[in-house]
């Protein structure tokens, strides 16, 4: 039978279209106005102001359209685990390896290239074994600590101006990225339906694919240096695609309620039971 988008999964699509609005907008503020040379948008320029308004707002209607799910629905989050979701997980783990050997020929320290090799394990890990929970945990704090470094990394950057736009939203990137993931690992083992929960999901996809494209859709282009950016945006895109399965698992949930149209059929609907036949004696 057909069934309707629940809320959650309403909340995902929505979701999705304000991330995809958001990385087009963005996409374009570099393309047309970035200005390498000083690190800053060009004065007098539209689109970045048009896309810092649109993250606010995207930030705002994330927040009121979790509240307002769970103000009237009360089921916990869907957070089934199909095949393609592991699929992805596997790519996101082979991905965060490629970032490790990146690392580890641009001269980082070692400590952030074994980071990274566990954050990579992470990933696999929910791939092939989803249900060994203190490894998940274990390895998922490696990703926790890959996403502190590169917020470090961001901020000693001395090519960018301390304020520089670029610089921003990928530290927004990662501390978003942070945010879903602990929520994540947490409702994989305990289900949620909190207001943190889908808040975190919610705004781990805004945030991380606003970072991730449009600034490695820059450096392709060559309006970004390889000092500017160094691993951050690649890393921030293999967690946006997590991100991303995530939410489609919200939107293509099995467990969505059959639309209010459809009423059962006279076969399923029950009959009322029939009296007992009384005792002739």
């Amino acid at each position: 039978m057909k069934k309707k988008l629940s809320p959650h999964g309403l909340f995902a699509l929505t979701t999705l279209g304000m991330s995809l609005c958001s990385i087009i907008s963005l996409t374009l503020s570099y393309v047309t106005a970035y200005d390498s040379a000083i690190g800053y948008f060009s004065t007098g320029a539209i689109l970045p102001s048009v896309s810092t308004v649109l993250a606010l707002l995207f930030t705002a209607g994330i927040v009121g359209d979790a509240i307002l799910i769970l103000r009237t629905h009360k089921e916990p989050l869907c957070l089934e685990n199909p095949l393609w979701l592991r699929v992805v997980s596997a790519l996101v783990g082979v991905g965060l390896f490629g970032v490790a050997i990146i690392d580890l020929l641009s001269s980082a320290t070692l400590f952030t290239v074994l980071v990274g090799i566990l954050a990579g394990v992470h990933f696999l890990l929910r791939a092939l074994k989803p249900k060994l929970h203190l490894p998940l945990t274990l390895t998922g704090i490696a990703v926790i600590v890959r996403l502190t470094l590169s917020i470090g990394q961001l901020y000693f950057n001395w090519e960018l101006p301390m304020n520089a736009p670029l610089k921003v939203y990928l530290q927004l990137g990662c501390v978003a990225a942070m945010f879903f993931l602990l929520r994540d690992m947490k409702a994989t083992v305990c289900p949620s339906r909190s207001l943190v929960t889908l808040l975190s999901f919610g705004l781990g996809t805004l945030f991380t694919g606003a970072a991730s494209l449009p600034t490695l859709i820059a450096f392709l282009r060559g309006d970004l240096g390889e000092a500017d950016i160094r691993t951050v945006p690649f890393l921030l895109l293999l967690l946006w695609l997590y991100c991303l399965a995530r939410m489609l698992t919200l939107l293509i949930c099995p467990n969505a309620p059959h639309t209010d149209s459809e009423s059962p059929t006279q076969e399923d609907t029950p009959t009322e039971t029939e009296a007992p036949d009384s005792d002739p004696s």
